[in-house]
């Protein structure tokens, strides 16, 4: 089987364009130039968005065992809850080394560490807001229509009326019909 869900695939790929759209307008924004470095970052913020949303959704699977009584949303909110710390750490980590970068780096790396911050912070959010809803919303949509389905056949199809099977007469024991 799959290791994970469709609609976890379609969320995280959501997320990493929408990092990839943002940092590429901050960067237009305020006039930076499309240079190698700039790619590099842009590919690096890729593989960055990609991990968070992994983690998370890694978390949503392992809760889904652990769960089964609770809904979807309620499970993607506490996997989210769960992986919250772990994310801003990490972000905050990674941003604070950027910065320095960006800081005390020169000019010729100054577009390779804005396009790391920006990716990083737009990666952080979108992880969490992006990715998880559109994930949630694909799955309750999917099921939604699955249940209207369900009751669209239970509909259609008239169940014909339960008619009483005559019973057999019991068999008698062994013991009785030897009397």
């Amino acid at each position: 089987g799959l290791r994970f869900r469709f609609s976890f695939a379609v969320g995280a790929v959501v997320a990493v364009v929408h990092d990839i759209a943002v940092t590429l307008s901050l960067l237009t924004f305020f006039g930076y130039e499309l240079s190698l470095n700039v790619v590099a970052a842009m590919l690096t913020i890729t593989g960055y968005s990609v991990n968070a949303s992994i983690v998370v959704f890694d978390r949503v699977r392992e809760n889904l065992r652990l769960m089964r009584r609770d809904t979807f949303g309620h499970l993607v909110n506490t996997s989210i809850n769960q992986t919250l710390a772990r994310t801003v750490i990490t972000s905050g980590t990674t941003g604070f080394a950027v910065l320095a970068l960006y800081v005390l780096g020169g000019e010729v790396l100054r577009g390779f560490a804005f396009t790391m911050l920006v990716g990083v912070l737009s990666g952080t959010y979108s992880t969490i807001f992006v990715a998880a809803m559109i994930a949630l919303a694909i799955t309750e949509r999917r099921g939604a229509r699955v249940q209207r389905t369900v009751r669209a056949v239970a509909e259609e199809k008239p169940q014909p009326p339960q008619q009483e099977t005559p019973q057999r007469p019991r068999r008698r024991s062994r013991r009785a019909r030897a009397s």
